[in-house]
């Protein structure tokens, strides 16, 4: 299956750029140079746009992985993928919310983003990753868990255990980069406005010429501020794993499931299991943002137990696991 993408101009690119030709033209129309000192605006946000546009994407899924051409040479095998999401959602491969956004394939050694234009439908290209992912993450566990695994793999047959163990790499629900150099183009604006005196060729009007500093320094303060805003945006939404989760350990098997959580650590049997409820998406006000991505919720009497997408296999894949033994309890 080969997938491409290319980068095309962005409706949002073609639109500042229009605009800024028609203030260019209405200067030279009028021959009032104000319209075409102020086209620099839009122009600057046409190339802000250009500029962020998503990069080349090349590569195809084999039957052993999925070998990158572009943006970087690299061959990831389906062992090595421990997460993957559309538009930061790790959802069941059927999921009707699948027909439009990005696939982001968290591995071994990083994050890879295959973009929303690639040539395939992006559920075609999510279903296919997500058909071909093993069942069963690392096999790193603690020596309580791994004598667990075994104990369970003697009785059951280790196609029927699953182990999973916290992954290494999260990608962030939302990128503020456009945005970022969009602000950063108009600063850039705004500096270019505050030598319009020391460049006005016409003496005798040069009083009109003293207000563009003023609108310069404006854009600029504007700019610095929207940049700092969108920086503390971006971090608020980086993934981070709370302390106390990151040696976290899941078994899955037909006995029930073992879970080393935080301050959870022991055994739950399916019959102990009262409901199991999925969301893909957790609440705004969430501290945790990669708990953002959804959890599962497993409710036993009591008390409940929530299992983030923290794992080094899709959350969506662990849920269907969980699903297939508790109803066939």
């Amino acid at each position: 299956m080969e997938l491409y993408y290319s980068p095309r101009i962005s409706l949002g690119a073609a639109l500042f750029a229009f605009v800024a030709a028609a203030f260019l033209a209405a200067g030279a129309v009028y021959h009032n140079p104000h319209p075409a000192i102020f086209a620099l605006a839009p122009a600057m946000l046409a190339l802000g746009l250009w500029l962020s546009r998503t990069s080349n994407f090349a590569g195809r899924l084999t039957e052993e992985g999925l070998e990158v051409d572009r943006p970087k040479a690299d061959k990831i095998l389906y062992p090595e993928i421990e997460g993957l999401t559309i538009n930061g959602l790790s959802v069941e491969p059927d999921s009707q919310k699948l027909k439009r956004g990005r696939v982001m394939v968290m591995h071994r050694r990083g994050v890879l983003e295959i973009p929303a234009g690639v040539n395939l439908p992006i559920q075609k290209v999510y279903k296919a990753i997500y058909k071909l992912l093993p069942t069963t993450g690392s096999y790193q566990l603690s020596a309580l868990f791994a004598e667990h695994v075994e104990k369970e793999t003697a009785k059951f047959g280790v196609e029927r255990v699953h182990s999973f163990c916290t992954r290494k790499h999260y990608a962030p629900r939302r990128s503020t980069r456009r945005e970022r150099i969009c602000a950063a183009m108009l600063f850039l604006c705004g500096a270019a406005w505050c030598f319009v005196p020391a460049v006005w060729s016409d003496p005798a009007k040069a009083a009109e010429a003293e207000n563009w500093p003023g609108a310069g320094i404006t854009f600029m303060v504007l700019s610095v501020i929207g940049i700092g805003w969108l920086f503390a945006l971006q971090h608020s939404t980086m993934p981070v794993v709370r302390k106390n989760y990151r040696d976290s350990e899941l078994i899955v098997s037909p006995t029930g499931i073992a879970v080393k959580q935080g301050d959870l650590n022991g055994q739950l049997r399916w019959g102990e299991l009262v409901n199991v409820a999925y969301t893909s998406r957790q609440p705004f006000y969430t501290v945790n943002p990669v708990e953002r991505t959804g959890h599962i919720h497993l409710k036993i009497a009591g008390t409940a137990i929530h299992v983030p997408d923290i794992y080094d296999r899709p959350l969506a894949l662990i849920h269907q696991l969980i699903m297939r033994y508790w109803k066939g309890k």
